[in-house]
């Protein structure tokens, strides 16, 4: 399933002597429940928001009787959460469009409409030499410099 998307699985389980049957949850992720109805019926909601991508092994949905002794049937299962528009350096660039993938592609010090992180243009410190040419990124303002920055 995706993030941002949601689903409710019914849940329910039988029992041969009538005894109600409660359903039960472990080591669910933050965005899944399970639910008692209380009448041998359950729900096992999922609700992945972003950043929830992954994959969740080893989920336990659990339903027990109330007989005595208690009988209880566990199903372990793994919920896989599709990435979808992951931000994954919080740029506000999705990363299947970030042509600078852990910078920031909002600077733009240049205005020309190519992220600094790519632009050969860019001078940061104003010397007249561009960035990728620059031996000397950091020279003070007023100081002389050469073809080297």
């Amino acid at each position: 399933m995706d993030e941002g998307t949601s689903i409710d699985v019914a849940l329910t389980a039988p029992d041969l002597e009538g005894d109600t049957v409660t359903f039960t949850g472990s080591n669910l992720p933050s965005f899944v429940t399970v639910t008692d109805n209380g009448d041998s019926t359950g729900t096992l909601s999922i609700s992945p928001l972003t950043g929830d991508g992954g994959v969740y092994p080893d989920v336990v949905i659990t339903a027990c009787d109330d007989a005595s002794p208690q009988l209880c049937f566990s199903e372990t299962i793994t919920i896989t959460v599709n990435a979808v528009n992951l931000d994954s350096d919080g740029d506000g660039v999705i990363d299947t469009l970030d042509q600078c993938p852990g910078f920031d592609d909002t600077i733009d010090v240049d205005l020309d409409g190519i992220p600094d992180c790519i632009d050969p243009l860019v001078d940061s410190d104003g010397d007249g030499v561009a960035d990728d040419l620059d031996l000397c990124p950091a020279t003070p303002a007023g100081e002389a410099v050469d073809a080297d920055g």
